[in-house]
């Protein structure tokens, strides 16, 4: 017969061949983020969002309802869930307490190419 540690090197061998022809991705969860803050803060909000979170805003709209001099903006955006980690706090602040924030699951999503080398940067260790 065929020596073990030959068929555990051709098995191996075999695997990282396969492994590599099917050019694996990291993913990462993506949420709906739903933010309602008064108007005056939403250059703000929209601009932490695109430029700290790596987010993409979906809409803003009017947040119908009430007196007009209290109307409420909307913002709906994709954000990957990594990116929202303490997001309350840094709303709470950008808004002077004043916009909430709802958060929903959508799907997973491919990691860009320097958060992924990151990630695996991370994991190895060098």
């Amino acid at each position: 017969g065929v020596p073990p540690l030959a068929l555990r090197l051709a098995a191996a061998e075999a695997a990282a061949e396969a492994f590599a022809r099917a050019a694996p991705a990291l993913l990462e969860p993506v949420m709906n983020a739903e933010i309602v803050t008064p108007q005056s803060y939403v250059g703000s909000v929209l601009s932490d969002l695109t430029s700290n979170r790596r987010a993409a805003v979906l809409s803003v709209t009017v947040d119908e309802g009430g007196a007009p001099e209290l109307a409420l903006q909307r913002v709906s955006a994709l954000v990957p869930l990594g990116e929202l980690v303490g997001y309350a706090t840094t709303l709470r602040s950008l808004t002077r307490g004043e916009g909430g924030l709802s958060l929903e699951f959508v799907h997973y999503g491919r990691l860009d190419g320097t958060a992924e080398r990151a990630v695996l940067l991370d994991a190895r260790g060098y």
